[in-house]
């Protein structure tokens, strides 16, 4: 099988990093103008290696100024092994230092020194310089490898060189192929009549030619028009390569570096990382916590806020657990490695890994839950790791597929252990939607009908209460499964009943204010006047002269409809239920002797004619107490 590596050419400004690759692989990668002119790499340069059929290398040549430290970063994020490059008559620099730790950060673990211009110091030099480097790699991913000498000048070691980079990429794990598809852009260019092209490294994955992508975190999706491999066509690209991907219908403005090429669906996007973090022994000022920082992910450089979770301040060599708050939303995935460093100085102060991408903002109160909980991420505890969650009173459904998403863990033994703890009652099965803690479940089951009473008590005349406003009070961000599962047993169980679209409380009866049960018992007294004459809001309105709100009238006769203790008709009028069953008796005996009752029956029945008396033939129809034929009525 063919495999891809890609090698870093790591070190200080103008220890030689260019002219190394040059001689390997025939090409200049200081392309800019800008670069020609100062003598020194601004932007990474990739470079072409054939090892052998099997074997493409792609030597990255990364800046070694200062001032270009997040083009460093850029370079170096997606190395799968490197060459740290120290001129000899130089010796070790600050660059030198600071390319091994990014390096070390990014989980590099193969590589191999090379002790540069040897040409111009005596061997009593060289031997001084391999001493220093001895200092430097020990303790590091470089403690047992290589240190080769070389020189651009008379090519002694080079052809060392060139063998040691291709065994080193020989041995070294490459890409997972089974992963999705992921690329940070890290160039982009727009070519007129042809479109706009992004080029990255290959992290996972694999990509055909017309297959969907999407442009990460402007959530846009196209496809992959057409790829390349430096530079020439071809059908598909995999992971480790060096690709171009031509965008279908996407303008040079919508695309910038620090983007995310990824397959449709398998990346989250947040602005919230839960992270373990390390600073480096030579950082004497450490890390504060609620510290600003910026933070380089991949090729994405995002100005966050950094929490310490465990305590205010991380010094030097010190690590723990923070939480990364983004000023913008970005895509990433856990187990991704990060560096961070000041708002306005071009140095490394630290970096680490995601361990989970989060909605939840972290908070010192919690920390008692939270920490244990990372730490099973950072373990990978799967089993403990499950059993933290669900402490954690989250309202989400556990869905395995999500929590890969969001932590890294596999999906298969995420299954495993979710199937575990339904086994064991601690978990609620949902189906393929996912699992819901069952002690979470019944707590907020239990709280409901209290919930409940309180919306119904604050709006008295509000007959019944919504899901969605019962969700709300209840807890917002609980999932829609387990919820209405909740009221469904409720209401199955007679603790809470469905009515007119909402929901209420069996024999509830909320306390009304002294004005509107003043109010209440005018229009019942008034309904009890009224006997068999129905009447309505505006009835008793002018015949108050209009001295109270006719809309609060219509509340409140709805209110006692809805108590049981008015009827109301179809054309919203009202009498009492003493009436209507007085109604019912005389309407009763009349079809007993009569046989069957018209419209013209209600004089005799309820003292007045059809325009009153129809809505009251009709409400008895409704419930069933008469039965319409054409134009007479019998008893049901």
């Amino acid at each position: 099988m063919e495999k891809h590596v890609t090698f870093g050419i790591a070190g200080h400004v103008d220890h030689g990093k260019t002219s190394l690759v040059r001689l390997l692989t025939g090409i200049d990668t200081d392309r800019l103008k800008e670069e020609k002119r100062r003598g020194l790499s601004i932007e990474s340069g990739i470079a072409p290696m054939l090892a052998s059929p099997d074997l493409t290398i792609s030597l990255v040549d990364v800046p070694g100024h200062t001032d270009f430290l997040k083009n460093t970063i850029r370079g170096l994020s997606c190395v799968d092994a490197a060459a740290l490059v120290i001129a000899a008559d130089d010796g070790v620099m600050p660059q030198t230092k600071e390319h091994l730790e990014i390096l070390s950060f990014f989980g590099t673990k193969k590589g191999f020194v090379v002790l540069s211009k040897a040409d111009l110091v005596d061997e009593e030099t060289l031997e001084l310089a391999r001493f220093e480097i001895e200092d430097l790699v020990r303790d590091t991913f470089l403690e047992q490898s290589k240190t080769i000498t070389f020189s651009a000048v008379d090519g002694r070691g080079l052809d060392e060189v060139r063998e040691e980079i291709i065994n080193t990429a020989t041995i070294v794990p490459g890409k997972s192929l089974d992963a999705p598809f992921r690329l940070w852009i890290d160039q982009v260019k727009g070519f007129p009549g042809f479109g706009t092209v992004v080029s990255g490294t290959v992290l996972s994955g694999r990509l055909s030619e017309n297959d969907a992508v999407a442009v990460l975190p402007a959530g846009i999706e196209t496809r992959a028009r057409s790829l390349q491999v430096h530079h020439k066509k071809v059908e598909g690209i995999t992971a480790g390569q060096r690709a171009g991907i031509n965008l279908h219908k996407i303008s040079e403005r919508e695309v910038t570096r620090g983007m995310l090429i990824a397959e449709p669906g398998t990346q989250e996007i947040a602005r919230l990382l839960n992270v373990r973090l390390h600073v480096p022994s030579r950082v004497a000022q450490g890390l504060k916590d609620h510290q600003k920082i910026r933070l380089h992910i991949g090729t994405a450089v995002v100005n966050a806020t950094l929490i310490l979770m465990e305590r205010n301040f991380l010094g030097q060599g010190e690590g723990g657990f923070a939480q990364m708050r983004l000023s913008h939303d970005l895509s990433a995935c856990p187990g991704d490695t990060f560096l961070i460093s000041p708002l306005n100085v071009q140095t490394l102060i630290g970096g680490g890994s995601i361990l989970e991408l989060t909605k939840e903002k972290f908070r010192m109160a919690k920390a008692a839950r939270m920490i244990p909980y990372l730490n099973a991420v950072w373990r990978r505890d799967s089993d403990s790791f499950i059993e933290l969650l669900i402490r954690l009173e989250r309202n989400d459904l556990l869905d395995p597929v999500q929590i890969t998403k969001t932590t890294g863990f596999g999906t298969d033994e995420i299954k495993s252990s979710l199937e575990r703890k339904i086994g064991s009652g601690e978990l609620i099965s949902f189906g393929d939607a996912g699992s819901f803690p069952s002690e979470r479940f019944n707590v907020l089951k239990e709280k409901l009908p209290t919930i409940l009473a309180e919306i119904l008590q604050e709006n008295p005349l509000k007959q019944s209460a919504s899901s969605e406003e019962i969700k709300a009070r209840l807890a917002p961000s609980l999932d829609d499964i387990p919820f209405k599962v909740m009221l469904s047993r409720l209401v199955e169980g007679g603790e809470v009943v469905k009515k007119e679209g909402g929901f209420r409380l069996p024999n509830f009866s909320a306390s009304l204010s002294g004005e509107r049960q003043s109010l209440v018992d005018m229009l019942l007294a008034y309904a009890e006047e009224s006997g068999f004459v129905p009447f309505s809001a505006d009835t008793f309105w002018k015949l108050h002269r209009r001295q109270h709100n006719k809309n609060e009238l219509q509340r409140l006769l709805d209110y006692l409809h809805n108590q049981g203790r008015l009827i109301r008709l179809n054309n919203r009028r009202y009498m009492t239920p003493r009436a209507m069953e007085e109604i019912k008796k005389k309407t009763c005996n009349l079809i007993k002797g009569k046989g069957s009752i018209g419209i013209g029956d209600c004089k005799e029945i309820m003292g007045y004619g059809r325009t009153v008396g129809v809505p009251v033939l009709e409400y008895l129809d409704s419930i069933g107490f008469t039965r319409r034929d054409g134009d007479k009525r019998t008893l049901a």
